[in-house]
């Protein structure tokens, strides 16, 4: 099958832009749910410093809520800016713990 360059590159940045770019926001997605499962296991079970964090990000919603409410629409491009900003403050929360562990022990292979 004979392809020009032309429509080989078009068809090459219409996966990466679109297909390969999702597939990759999935993926990264289903890490932080991951990490945001961890996070609040960390602020429920008596760390009052992810606690207050986590509360002062989120009020009373829980982040796995949070999460699964703003996850589609941030696949899709559509979340908007204070959904993004949250997400943000939530991924850091997540390098936080991930601080804490390293510098504990907790987790080292």
């Amino acid at each position: 099958m004979a392809l020009s360059a032309e429509a080989f590159n078009t068809a090459a940045e219409r996966y990466y832009r679109e297909t390969l770019r999702r597939r990759h926001t999935t993926e990264a997605l289903d890490l932080l749910a991951e990490d945001l499962q961890t996070l609040h296991s960390y602020a429920i079970l008596g760390r009052a410093d992810f606690r207050e964090a986590l509360a002062s990000v989120l009020g009373s919603e829980g982040p796995a809520d949070f999460f699964e409410r703003v996850r589609q629409r941030v696949v899709r491009e559509e979340a908007d800016p204070e959904e993004l900003l949250t997400l943000i403050r939530l991924t850091l929360l997540t390098v936080c713990i991930d601080l804490h562990r390293a510098d504990s022990g907790v987790g080292a292979s």
